[in-house]
């Protein structure tokens, strides 16, 4: 079975739309410091287009959103350590202005996944290489 295939099996139903792009993006955040699982920078969006092949875009926007979300959420801890306790700022603040800064972010994967499935032809290898990267 292809690969694409498989994601496409997974990403059926409500698992699909919210809970596997919310663990590719906290996979894909486990290849930054301090953990250093560095496949999992590379295979975690990978994943994701996986999800994206086969949907319309609005699917595929809605899912690089929560993708991103879950990424940029998890990757940008030390805002919320800077502001609560560094800062002396209050608990709900601190998560507020993570999940804030976290959201504006994720709307460029949302917005890659968007303009992919919109505007060019996902299922083409070539597009995958060379588009993919300009977006």
């Amino acid at each position: 079975m292809k690969p694409v295939e498989l994601m496409r099996r997974l990403a059926a139903g409500w698992a699909g739309d919210s809970l596997l792009p919310i663990l590719l993006g906290l996979c894909a955040t486990l290849g930054f410091a301090p953990w250093g699982w560095y496949v999992l920078t590379l295979l975690a969006p990978a994943g994701l287009l996986g999800l994206w092949a086969g949907v319309s875009a609005r699917r595929a926007a809605w899912r690089g959103f929560l993708f991103g979300v879950a990424h940029f959420a998890f990757g940008l801890y030390w805002v919320y350590i800077s502001i609560y306790q560094y800062g002396g700022g209050p608990l709900w603040l601190a998560w507020l202005l993570v999940l804030v800064l976290a959201s504006y972010l994720a709307i460029f994967p949302a917005l890659i996944g968007y303009a992919l499935r919109r505007w060019f032809d996902r299922e083409k290898v070539v597009v995958a290489l060379l588009v993919l990267p300009l977006l």
